[in-house]
């Protein structure tokens, strides 16, 4: 369990877990939705350790974060409350 302390040993096991995944359903997108500013490790863990053939669709409301994450942004309007 030590090990997922590690960055690199916890970007293996997500490798292996969405590989998994894709052998046995053919196919698979990746979704973080709204990441904030404290969660951008884990975010780029994430996306570093996926299979080049998953996609990643990551929500946040930090354009600046998108960016560093090497996205496009794309602004949104706001939902009404009904």
């Amino acid at each position: 369990m030590s090990a997922l302390y590690d960055p690199q040993a916890r970007a293996r096991a997500v490798r292996d877990l969405l590989a998994d995944r894709v052998a046995e359903r053919g196919r698979l997108l990746v979704v973080l939705d709204d990441v904030r500013g404290s969660w951008l490790d884990g975010a780029r863990v994430l996306a570093s350790a996926r299979p080049p053939d998953v996609p990643l669709l990551l929500t946040t409301p930090d354009e600046e974060l998108a960016l560093a994450m090497g996205g496009v942004a794309h602004r949104l309007d706001v939902l009404p409350p009904e």
